[in-house]
């Protein structure tokens, strides 16, 4: 039993630091890893909708950026996880929410030849849902 305490102390040294789950934001009001909507990435920028009652811009969230080594492609791989750190007190209805641009290159640091993913969750209604 012992070893298995071990290992388990082990394996959970080896996560990234932002691997604690982030509680995922129930809106503009609430912190947390956000729910992306109308997700595109294209010409080195990552383009969402995100909720927002008025004052939500790009500096509303940060992007925690862990880098893993890809088996497959020889290129790193990047986890990418969208945080709101700042709640939206405002109080207009913008049932669209607002556009969010980040450079991959200028924003992250993200250069050369890689691969991303997001673990952030998206809403149905980014792909065509209600």
């Amino acid at each position: 039993m012992r070893w298995c305490a071990v290992f388990l102390l082990a394996m959970a040294a080896a996560l990234p630091a932002f691997s604690a789950p982030l509680k995922v934001s129930q809106g503009a009001r609430q912190t947390g890893l956000v729910v992306l909507h109308d997700l595109a990435i294209r010409d080195g920028r990552i383009l969402f909708r995100a909720d927002s009652n008025g004052c939500t811009d790009a500096r509303s969230f940060t992007v925690h950026v862990t880098r893993e080594e890809s088996s497959t492609t020889g290129a790193p791989r990047y986890r990418l996880a969208i945080e709101r750190v700042r709640s939206d007190e405002c109080k207009a209805l913008l049932l669209d929410g607002v556009e969010i641009e980040i450079d991959l290159v200028k924003d992250l640091g993200l250069t050369g030849r890689y691969t991303i993913s997001l673990d952030n969750p998206i809403s149905a209604r980014s792909m065509g849902g209600q």
